[in-house]
């Protein structure tokens, strides 16, 4: 693939042998729906997912996944598991889903290199883009503070990178991120963050965004009603927030 990032490199051969996979999560997902389970609090806490799908993507998804929490539609699932092969093959195996912790936002990051300080973030794609993504953007913004200021493992960040991988070439092409101002995104995630914890703590349904992510949406029922509950469900909260999600930039 060449020297893309600071002389580490990867190839990739998608040989994806998923249909049994994806069948079996298809009916766990079927079953979930069926007998609706008690899911994690995540009323109380914001995750860099959570500030990027409420402002690139719909801000219903993630008011509806920290209120209702149903589970992953099988299109969706279908969209991870496609790039679940790729995510697992390590650009810095010395620096691969590293965890951090940052003003009460955890985050698990794809590749980092601390010494010569880039984080760079794996997408899969339908598309090529010769051009960053907003989402990306902000999520790696994000760590990028995230990686500087946090009080266990801290290290000056130079670069941010997105690598995007063709879902159905397997061709990856990488790109840099422009760095923000560091106070305007800390300004950025303070205010977002804000902003979901006053919707959900007062069940404040947000305005909607259509997108391709509405095809395969798991509220679409209570979206059209502009329902801010599951009328059909008991909310039941036990454990905190989740660490990890899944990536929900697939699409164009």
């Amino acid at each position: 693939m060449g020297n893309f990032i600071r002389g580490y490199a990867f190839d990739i051969e998608p040989d994806f042998d998923y249909e049994a996979e994806i069948a079996a999560k298809n009916q766990s997902n079927e079953d979930a729906v069926k007998n609706p389970r008690v899911h994690r609090d995540r009323t109380k806490s914001v995750s860099i997912t959570d500030i990027c799908v409420f402002t690139c993507m719909c801000p219903r998804m993630t008011y509806y996944s920290k209120v209702v929490g149903r589970p992953l539609s099988p299109e969706t699932l279908l969209r991870m598991n496609m790039g679940h092969e790729v995510h697992e093959i390590p650009i810095n195996p010395d620096g691969y889903e590293v965890s951090f912790e940052y003003d009460g936002i955890n985050c698990r990051m794809d590749d980092i290199d601390m010494i010569n300080g880039w984080i760079a973030d794996k997408k899969t794609t339908s598309s090529k883009y010769n051009t960053v993504k907003e989402y990306p953007e902000k999520q790696l913004n994000m760590y990028r503070v995230i990686a500087e200021d946090n009080t266990k493992i801290p290290f000056k960040v130079k670069n941010l990178f997105v690598v995007n991988i063709n879902s159905s070439s397997g061709k990856v092409s990488v790109l840099d991120v422009p760095i923000w101002n560091k106070e305007l995104t800390i300004d950025f995630m303070n205010s977002v963050r804000a902003t979901i914890l006053e919707h959900t703590a007062n069940r404040i349904l947000p305005k909607g965004k259509s997108g391709w992510w509405c095809e395969s949406c798991q509220y679409t029922d209570l979206c059209e009603v502009n329902l801010a509950m599951d009328p059909s469900a008991v909310e039941a909260h036990i454990g905190s927030d989740e660490v990890n999600e899944p990536d929900l930039i697939n699409g164009d």
